[in-house]
């Protein structure tokens, strides 16, 4: 069985989905829309970047 991805920084689950409760506007950033996102829909938590804050990238649990 496949290990669940988390949010490397609240250690929530994280789903491969789009974030469906987010209104950033990522490519007016220089940014691709992030792929993950926490099980409630929000992206995955921000950490600081090569642009400034983006979400994280998930880690295996």
């Amino acid at each position: 069985m496949p290990r669940p991805h988390i949010c490397p920084e609240c250690h929530e689950l994280a789903v491969h989905r789009r974030p469906w409760k987010d209104r950033t506007d990522y490519a007016a950033h220089g940014l691709k829309t992030p792929e993950w996102a926490h099980g409630d829909g929000t992206p995955l938590c921000p950490v600081i970047g090569p642009r400034g804050y983006q979400p994280a990238q998930p880690a295996k649990r």
